[in-house]
C-alpha cells in the first residue's frame, strides 16, 4: 500500500525548528522591540484641560498647552 504523500496531512504541526531560541530567532518573522512601539498624544481643543479617555483607562487628552 503506498502513501500518497501529496496529499497526506499532518495531524501535528512539526516543531523541530522552535527547540532552540537560536533557531527561533532565525525561523521568526517579526520582531517587535519598544522602539517599534509609539505611545499616542490626544490633543483636544482649549487650554488646562485634562480629559479621561474612558474606553482607554489611564489615557488622557490634553490640551496643548498641558503637552
Amino acid at each position: 500500500m503506498a502513501i500518497d504523500l501529496e496529499h497526506r496531512q499532518l495531524i501535528v504541526r512539526p516543531r523541530r525548528l522552535r527547540r532552540n531560541a537560536n533557531i527561533r530567532g532565525l525561523v521568526r518573522e517579526t520582531r517587535v522591540t519598544l522602539d517599534d512601539l509609539i505611545m499616542p498624544v490626544f490633543i483636544t481643543v482649549g487650554k488646562n484641560k485634562k480629559h479621561e479617555i474612558s474606553s482607554m483607562p489611564g489615557i488622557y487628552q490634553w490640551s496643548m498647552d498641558k503637552v
